[in-house]
């Protein structure tokens, strides 16, 4: 059970301001964000200078076949995308 501090608020304010847990926590935000932003740029120019790596299979009657209109239906996705990316990247 915890035991009420007999301080004033403003000073436990100013004391969870300093702590060591709070700085950690910052510094682990920052870390993350940085990691997001870095996978988000590399997303960035995978989807958009290497599309020739994707393709969609698909199986018919045993036979394992490429779809003949997967760069159609990529192009008119990338868009989409491109902005998902960004706004992902620039936090909103």
């Amino acid at each position: 059970m915890a035991v009420p501090s007999s301080r004033p608020v403003a000073e436990q304010v100013i004391t969870l301001k300093e702590s060591p847990k709070v700085l950690t926590t910052r510094t682990g935000e920052i870390i993350g964000s940085a990691f997001a932003i870095a996978f988000n740029v590399a997303a960035f120019i995978f989807f958009n200078f290497y599309h020739q790596y994707f393709a969609y299979y698909h199986e018919t009657g045993g036979v394992v076949a490429e779809a003949a209109d997967a760069d159609f239906a990529y192009s008119a996705w990338l868009p989409v995308l491109n902005v998902a990316i960004a706004l992902t990247i620039i936090g909103m």
